[in-house]
């Protein structure tokens, strides 16, 4: 099981809501070049040294300090928090709220000496979801070019963050953690501009679709470095922006699911139905699943169960290594985020095996969304088709459902998209739920009536359009 997945599996772990749908996605970052006034970490800038002065003697609320220095709300809170963060004066409650100084505080105050001040450019990093400094290395961010084969979400405000959004205390903090030994040499004391026009950049997370219980509500969750961001999930459900999202949008629309859910069941319906056993007593009666046809085979319900969205990932992965005699995959799409260099290593040795393996694919005349790399990915599947004989690749057309087949062991039905899942940006989330049944007769009847509903070509293949 790959990382996504297993991130995936971990999430899904809600009271009243299940995981239908997750991708990797790109968060938006803004790198702002920002000219600071620096001090050395230890002495006190010209507002910091006042304010302590002000405690000490009694000067000791918001409101007060604001009149008595003559600074700004923003600035006096801004200073406040940082001095609070340094441990250099406590709340001490109330009503306003009353600050003293620490022993710390007590100490800066005693050993205040000049200093010389540095004005310097800096980077800092403005999450675009939740609009806070973030600590970040530049190696952990992507351009949207680079992160092509992945979602990227645009920020939920367009406005380039400006000086006057950025807080001197978070500034210092994110210095602080950043610090590789000990504490930063320098603090910043004013942040005079943003130089220049900050850039959008990208980190790299999981997006996790859950649906409610009573199938009303979707939300979105975001995990980064393998951890929920629950700041990301609330700013993100905040901005209202998640239904507007391509990446989101059917998710999002219960109508547009709806029909897709019913595309699938009715696809299926041709082959398979659930019936109630009559044979047994109205209480212990069990439903079955059914093969549909002359040659109909039914089949308990303790040999079906229900296949969660990460569940399908691992399972091709162990189906091309595991196949002794045939392996079908019914998908509709070919992406190279899923049929890349490893997938092609899998289905070779496989068919080094013995293997009868059948790809059909297709939902049209040509792949809409098509890029050079899916192209690409669709051109070595076709290049096994003609140098093993004991591989079929079936352009099918108009599928919704997908299959999995494996020997007579099993056969999943699902509207996971074994070919196309994994970081296809022109693929919205889906809610994806697969069914598997683990019957011998069934599966052998199932793979006859899919074999005689494809084209008896090795290799059906339309004009395809070029890549746009």
């Amino acid at each position: 099981m790959s990382d996504l997945e297993a991130i995936a599996q971990r999430l899904d772990r809600r009271d009243g809501q299940r995981l239908v749908a997750y991708r990797e996605v790109g968060l938006p970052v803004f790198r702002v070049n920002c000219a600071v006034t620096l001090q050395e970490a230890g002495k006190l800038g010209a507002i910091e040294e006042f304010m302590l002065k002000s405690i000490a003697r009694g000067v000791d609320s918001i409101r007060d300090l604001e009149r008595f220095l003559g600074l700004p709300s923003k600035v006096v809170i801004s200073q406040l928090g940082q001095l609070a963060f340094e441990n250099a004066v406590v709340a001490l409650g109330g009503e306003p709220v009353r600050y003293a100084l620490t022993a710390e505080g007590t100490r800066r105050l005693a050993t205040a000496a000049s200093f010389v001040l540095v004005r310097q450019r800096i980077p800092v990093y403005v999450d675009g979801i939740t609009r806070q400094l973030v600590a970040l290395d530049h190696r952990e961010l992507w351009t949207s070019k680079q992160l092509d084969p992945v979602g990227v979400l645009p920020p939920v405000e367009r406005r380039m963050p400006r000086a006057a959004d950025i807080d001197l205390a978070q500034v210092n903090r994110v210095t602080a953690l950043m610090a590789k030994v000990g504490s930063p040499s320098q603090r910043a004391v004013r942040l005079d501009a943003v130089v220049g026009k900050p850039t959008l950049l990208f980190r790299r997370a999981l997006a996790a679709g859950f649906k409610s219980s009573d199938g009303r509500r979707i939300s979105i969750a975001f995990a980064i470095d393998g951890r929920p961001s629950v700041e990301h999930e609330i700013a993100y459900e905040r901005s209202g922006v998640a239904p507007k999202s391509p990446l989101f949008a059917t998710l999002f629309d219960a109508d547009k699911r709806r029909r897709e859910v019913q595309a699938v069941a009715r696809e299926l319906r041709r082959d398979l139905h659930v019936v109630e056993d009559a044979s047994t007593a109205s209480l212990d009666r069990r439903p079955l699943l059914t093969l549909a046809g002359a040659n109909a085979v039914s089949v308990t319900s303790a040999k079906v169960r229900v296949l969660g969205v990460y569940d399908h990932p691992p399972l091709l992965r162990d189906a091309l290594e595991r196949a002794k005699t045939r392996l079908l995959i019914v998908s509709p799409w070919i992406r190279a985020a899923v049929v890349d260099k490893a997938f092609i290593k899998r289905l070779t040795v496989c068919l080094d095996r013995g293997v009868e393996v059948i790809v059909a694919y297709g939902i049209g005349r040509d792949d809409p969304g098509e890029r050079d790399a899916d192209r690409q990915a669709r051109e070595s599947l076709e290049a096994l088709a003609t140098s093993f004989k004991n591989f079929r690749l079936v352009r099918k057309g108009n599928t919704h459902a997908k299959v999995l087949l494996v020997d007579d062991a099993y056969f999943v039905t699902t509207s996971f998209n074994w070919l196309s899942f994994r970081g296809d940006p022109n693929q919205p989330m889906r809610e994806e739920e697969g069914t598997l049944v683990e019957d011998s007769s069934a599966v052998n009847a199932y793979y006859a009536s899919l074999i005689a509903r494809l084209p008896r070509d090795p290799l059906v293949s339309a004009p395809h359009r070029a890549p746009r």
